[in-house]
């Protein structure tokens, strides 16, 4: 089924629902008169949710992506009202998670509410969400590397590089403003330290990322001109679509392509999903359906 077929059939869908709420049915009603034989039978009535894993660029580029987490929601929002960066992290429901949001360069907020509403160059990072234990070992930079002496880095980062460097348990989180440092800078970089140069490492852990749930995020955003940004709507689904889309997504894994929900779809469920094309999640982006 087409996206233009598909609309069209929530769009009847809904009509339905709402129409047959209002309908009386009544043996002596002369404007009631019975269905040509022959005649196509009413549209049934849906009676499963439908969500399918898609791939994220293709639908960006076909409709707007709804953004479900409450707290991505925030975070966007925020980022677009202040000039400061947003630091996050929730729980995804799904192992190992991969943030989508980090894939697009250029967003525009639709119905974000308040000022924010807008096109802005989107600056993200984003990954699973566990502790990282940081190391140092000794190192022979290459000619011509910039050599940072440990005494010369501000306090905080100048204590940490110190407990990496003497095998001390020095662990930070990656969304951290210093999880940010020790990402882009302590990690493969050269650290001179008591006459000796060492280089940042990450020590692996065995495990560690694959028990995790929780992805982070570090956004920033500024106001932007692209003509073909990544278009986020923010609306509220209500509590009967809320409920119904967790129910969706619990007990989900990394590999799921398509989940249901068949718990009975009321009105209001049908009408956000005749409404939403793509959702967007912490870790990917689904296409709405019903069945």
């Amino acid at each position: 089924m087409t996206r233009r077929s598909r609309r069209a059939y929530l769009a009847a869908v809904v009509g339905a629902a709402v129409g047959s709420a209002g309908c009386v049915v009544g043996g002596d009603d002369e404007s009631a008169s019975p269905s040509p034989t022959g005649s196509a039978s009413p549209t049934a009535a849906p009676s499963r949710l439908v969500l399918e894993a898609a791939d994220a660029a293709d639908a960006a580029a076909e409709a707007p992506l709804t953004v479900y987490p409450n707290a991505l929601q925030h975070w966007l929002r925020r980022a677009a009202s202040t000039d400061e960066t947003v630091r996050g992290h929730a729980d995804s429901g799904v192992h190992t998670p991969e943030p989508v949001v980090p894939q697009f360069e250029t967003v525009r907020l639709a119905s974000a509410g308040g000022s924010v509403d807008g096109t802005y160059d989107l600056s993200a990072e984003g990954g699973t969400r566990y502790e990282l234990l940081v190391g140092a070992d000794p190192a022979d930079p290459p000619a011509g590397t910039t050599v940072t002496p440990v005494e010369s880095l501000p306090e905080r980062r100048r204590e940490f590089a110190r407990s990496a460097i003497s095998a001390e348990r020095a662990t930070v989180y990656p969304e951290t403003a210093l999880g940010e440092w020790v990402r882009h800078e302590l990690f493969g970089g050269y650290f001179e330290h008591d006459g000796e140069t060492y280089r940042g490492t990450e020590v692996q852990q065995t495990d560690a990322a694959f028990f995790s749930t929780e992805a982070w995020y570090v956004l920033s955003l500024s106001p932007g001109t692209a003509e073909d940004p990544v278009v986020l709507r923010f609306p509220d689904p209500g509590a009967a679509a809320t409920d119904a889309i967790d129910a969706a997504l619990s007990g989900i894994d990394d590999g799921t392509r398509r989940t249901t929900y068949d718990g009975g779809l009321s009105d209001a469920i049908v009408q956000f999903a005749s409404e939403t094309t793509y959702l967007l999640t912490h870790d990917r982006v689904w296409g709405v359906s019903l069945e």
